[in-house]
């Protein structure tokens, strides 16, 4: 039987990871998307799911935060699905610093995992 091979074209990204494998995973990275591999480098050096998730808002939405306790408090309440905690604990960092944006966005997050999307919009 004649099995025609169908001539498929490989994205760069798919060449780089099948040719060289698994174990140089980072130089894919690297050659894709050189920012990429600082930021997953960095990332590899934290040690808790909290810590990482604050570094990602660092890096997403840069703000001079006075107090990173407090908003290490809310992740970890929302990790905990403790959600009315989070909404308080927010609401303590936008009352000291109501320029906070992120703590804002963080809010309405919660508020969504509530189920509270449009009922809250007027009240943030």
């Amino acid at each position: 039987m004649n099995k025609k091979k169908k001539n498929k074209k490989k994205s760069m990204g798919e060449d780089l990871i099948s040719e060289e494998g698994l174990s140089s995973i980072g130089e894919a990275f690297r050659k894709l998307d050189p920012h990429m591999a600082i930021r997953l480098k960095a990332l590899q050096g934290v040690e808790s799911p909290a810590e990482w998730v604050m570094e990602v808002i660092f890096d997403l939405f840069p703000y001079a935060w006075k107090d990173t306790e407090l908003l290490g408090e809310a992740i970890l309440s929302i990790f905990a699905c403790e959600y009315e905690e989070a909404v308080e604990t927010l609401k303590g960092i936008i009352h000291m610093s109501p320029d906070a944006y992120p703590a804002y966005h963080l809010l309405g997050h919660v508020y969504g995992c509530m189920g509270m999307k449009s009922s809250v919009i007027g009240k943030l």
